[in-house]
């Protein structure tokens, strides 16, 4: 793989943790892994199963996409405020 492309793999992951005061050996507890394998997901070294990435949605109260995305706590507010008129108009 790339390295650029790999880099971008779980680039969110790291923002969302650190929002929630989280510590990558209190997120491994959670998902039942070791802190090293949060810091290598994080350091793009390893890429989680599919079962691990839907805990970490859980743990950290995200969505997916946004574990993908380089700014997603922005993102998601962006998101929000274009989906908030779109709500607003229902007939």
């Amino acid at each position: 793989m790339k390295e650029d492309r790999k880099k971008s793999l779980l680039c969110g992951l790291k923002p969302l943790r650190l929002a929630k005061n989280m510590s990558q050996d209190s997120l491994g507890r959670f998902l039942g892994v070791t802190e090293r394998s949060v810091a290598r997901y994080e350091s793009h070294l390893r890429f989680p199963r599919e079962d691990v990435i839907e805990a970490i949605c859980v743990a950290l109260e995200c969505e997916s996409w946004q574990l993908f995305h380089a700014n997603p706590i922005q993102a998601r507010q962006d998101l929000g405020e274009v989906a908030e008129p779109l709500r607003g108009d229902k007939r």
